[in-house]
């Protein structure tokens, strides 16, 4: 039930990445056919997830040759679409600020849901700074069970640890990291992400 801006993004150009695996990565892109896998994003997954947050980063950096942007996009769409609709799920990008999907809950993944989630998705562009504070509190405001988050690049500050700090309790969130196309991040992604009781991985577009 994908609309048709969403087909015509998955048809465009670009290829999603199976990547190279980082650590405690997995190579399989699709939905685990066990059905013990209920939500997946590059590769990563998370067992037994009902609630799920997508932190993508839509920096300028992200936006530069091989369409860095437009395969997060693509994957981003695929992991989505393949959510059951007793899941919810909400996404935001961030670049110097956050740019969130419209609404201040969670959404079920219902076909409806999904297709207009995943067509403001297909109209979203990269560019500015590099801030993933503003959009990691918002995921945590949430409550999810678990965060993925994608990014190509190095942040400023203490982040990890802030996020840490927040992330405790019954509430807790599994936070699942992915390095894109650039490693200058890759120990901030991974502390992030061991901190949190994730993995990290890294793909090469």
């Amino acid at each position: 039930s994908t609309t048709s801006k969403t087909k015509g993004l998955m048809r465009g150009s670009g290829r999603i990445p199976t990547g190279s695996v980082g650590e405690n990565g997995s190579g399989d892109m699709g939905a685990d056919g066990t059905g013990k896998q209920s939500a997946r994003f590059f590769g990563l997954g998370a067992e037994d997830a009902q609630s799920v947050v997508y932190v993508i980063d839509c920096s300028g950096s992200m936006g530069r040759p091989p369409q860095k942007f437009l395969l997060a996009q693509k994957e981003l769409i695929r992991s989505i679409q393949a959510l059951k609709p007793n899941q919810t799920f909400f996404v935001i990008f961030f670049n110097d600020g956050m740019i969130p999907m419209q609404g201040a809950e969670m959404r079920s993944a219902t076909d409806g849901n999904k297709d207009e989630v995943c067509e403001w998705i297909a109209t979203a562009f990269s560019g500015g700074g590099t801030n993933p504070l503003p959009a990691m509190h918002r995921a945590l405001q949430l409550q999810p069970e678990t965060i993925y988050v994608l990014s190509d690049g190095l942040f400023k500050g203490e982040y990890v640890r802030e996020v840490q700090q927040r992330n405790r309790g019954e509430q807790r969130a599994t936070i699942y990291t992915i390095g894109f196309g650039d490693r200058s991040g890759a120990d901030q992604l991974q502390r992030l992400a061991r901190d949190n009781g994730g993995d990290y991985r890294f793909v090469q577009p």
